[in-house]
């Protein structure tokens, strides 16, 4: 039980989805972490001038806008892993995008499906293949369940290695020791720090202040994906509430294909009985 159990904590954290009674489609396409300060102590003088100001949301749209993976679709493989309170567990995984629509998941262990779901900006649905049930939930419900600030937007990008696109102010960046971090105050507290070699994207942290919650995201190993545009290999998420852990995960790419033809097998079942 506690196997599938958190088979379905890590599709949880991760999707929402589409109609519950989805036929199998084709899709063709053309050619954290809070900031924590610490003291500097006063025989010690630091080794660069931090500079800071206040952006526009205009600004910073056009700062992420180059380092953003942009593509149609993608299609991924690798190794997820989970940590809970309980248990840590880990699985294969593949993963089909079609952008601002759809995120298609599957997870296997020892080459047998446990969980394929699948994600729209309204919904997640997810299918249990050991108990056959499924559930759906809307991303208001979702973000209750695994207490984070997750929303369909927010999912895409984690999954993409993305900035946000667009930030709501005010906006503050800090420049120093090479990095650039970006920190917003609109609906929830948004952290973003930028490495300063190639401006890519490093850390972010979605922060619900009111609800206590925090949602921490590291990424590494970044591959160049198409033109000066990379993709992260390895990304850590982690979900806090009230400072303690609930949640981590790493999703750790084999291969990552963009902008290919492919299918989104999703069917429930007659026989098999909805769970919430």
């Amino acid at each position: 039980m506690k196997f599938i159990y958190n088979y379905s904590i890590f599709i949880v954290a991760l999707f929402s989805v589409v109609s519950v009674g989805c036929k199998q489609k084709s899709v063709k396409v053309q050619p954290t972490i809070p900031t924590v300060e610490v003291p500097i102590r006063d025989s010690v003088k630091p080794t660069e001038i931090t500079n800071s100001t206040l952006i526009t949301p205009t600004q910073y749209s056009q700062m992420v806008t180059p380092i953003r993976v942009n593509v149609e679709t993608l299609e991924g493989d690798g190794t997820a892993r989970i940590d809970t309170k309980d248990e840590n567990l880990s699985f294969s995984f593949k993963l089909r995008m079609i952008k601002d629509s759809v995120i298609w998941f599957q997870l296997k262990k020892l080459g047998l499906e446990g969980v394929r779901a699948m994600a729209t900006p309204t919904r997640l649905v997810y299918i249990d293949r050991l108990h056959r049930t499924y559930t759906s939930k809307e991303w208001s419900e979702l973000a209750g369940v695994i207490k984070a600030p997750i929303t369909f937007t927010v999912l895409q990008d984690i999954l993409l290695g993305n900035p946000p696109a667009e930030l709501d102010g005010p906006i503050n960046i800090t420049q120093s020791n090479g990095q650039s971090e970006i920190n917003a105050v609109g609906g929830q507290l948004v952290r973003i720090l930028l490495a300063g070699t190639d401006g890519t994207m490093n850390e972010m942290s979605y922060q619900n202040v009111p609800q206590r919650q925090i949602m921490n995201l590291k990424i590494n190993d970044k591959k160049l994906l198409y033109d000066n545009v990379k993709f992260s290999y390895l990304r850590d998420l982690e979900i806090l509430l009230d400072n303690i852990k609930q949640l981590y995960v790493s999703l750790e790419f084999d291969q990552v294909k963009p902008n290919i033809t492919f299918s989104i097998p999703f069917e429930i079942p007659a026989n098999y009985r909805r769970v919430d």
